[in-house]
């Protein structure tokens, strides 16, 4: 029933992230689909019938162009979730300066014409405004630029009541190093590449490979982040993709669990609790009939001024 509920099949889209959360607040998830190369990002808003509509042109003013992973949450305490989305620009300037970047002008107009969303060759953080309005304040909060990222994740990583943003970062080879697309745009390479059998590598080995480490940014409170790779134990380079957290010995903080390319996954157990005095509350819900466990039911805490 895809069609029937208004989600699109395009042949340009890619999608290599969503994210499912009640945007609007009316009660029913909504979907945030992250498109990479030319089609830009979805976002259907659900209208609690069975069908969805997309709006990513009136929610939000510009979307990631590469766009990779896509996590929400309510990151600033307001009640509202917001929005990170992740793409490829590096954070090291002598990488972006041999990097293969954005749209010129000219081919940026084109797409515009043919109706594809304004696109930057960045992350975006998207802070829900309430109404269906999002502001993208990725520059302002100091995470638009990662290098080539992949999975997002909020998650109050220090116990102080805000969530914090990790980041997985790396790609084995990278085939938008300069250096290589100038190569691989000799006809002479063109036509190998074109015919090049399995076991010839000599091309590949063309591609350069930077082990990049991974990002934590820890929320500050104010709508920015600060880098606490370092200091959080985060920082072993490599080539991370996939990730997921979760409290995995009970002790009320939230730990990590990274995939990475060529190595085995990384588990990081989080010590928070044995390095400052941080709170943590434990809630288990009880659902009806079959949902023992009450999925889909909301749980807000009420802070001062603060919501989570």
């Amino acid at each position: 029933m895809t069609e029937e509920a208004g989600i699109y099949s395009g042949r340009t889209g890619y999608g290599l992230g969503v994210a499912v959360s009640d945007l609007d607040g009316n009660g029913c998830p909504d979907l945030y689909v992250a498109n990479d190369f030319h089609e830009h990002d979805y976002l259907y808003y659900n209208n609690c019938d069975g069908t969805f509509t997309e709006a990513i042109e009136t929610a939000t003013r510009h979307v990631s162009y590469s766009s990779m992973g896509v996590d929400a949450a309510d990151y600033n305490n307001d009640g509202r979730p917001d929005l990170a989305v992740l793409d490829m620009l590096p954070f090291q300037e002598t990488v972006q300066n041999t990097s293969a970047g954005a749209d010129s002008e000219r081919l940026y107009e084109m797409k515009r014409q043919y109706g594809y969303h304004h696109q930057l060759d960045r992350n975006t953080l998207q802070l829900n405004q309430g109404n269906r309005r999002f502001s993208e304040i990725g520059l302002l909060a100091g995470v638009a630029a990662t290098d080539w990222s992949w999975a997002p994740l909020f998650a109050d990583l220090d116990n102080d009541g805000r969530k914090d943003l990790f980041v997985t970062n790396g790609i084995v080879r990278r085939p938008n190093d300069l250096d290589f697309v100038n190569y691989a745009s000799r006809p002479s390479v063109v036509r190998k590449m074109e015919t090049i059998e399995k076991q010839d590598l000599s091309i590949q080995d063309r591609l350069p490979q930077r082990p990049v480490s991974n990002f934590a940014f820890r929320n500050d409170g104010d709508l920015t982040f600060s880098d606490s790779t370092t200091a959080w134990g985060l920082h072993r380079p490599g080539f991370s993709t996939g990730a997921a957290y979760a409290d995995l010995n009970n002790d009320g903080s939230l730990d990590l669990v990274v995939n990475n390319i060529n190595a085995p996954a990384s588990i990081y157990e989080n010590r928070v609790d044995s390095l400052r005095d941080r709170h943590s509350l434990t809630v288990r819900l009880e659902g009806d009939d079959a949902n023992t466990a009450g999925i889909g039911a909301k749980v807000r805490v009420h802070q001062g001024d603060r919501t989570q």
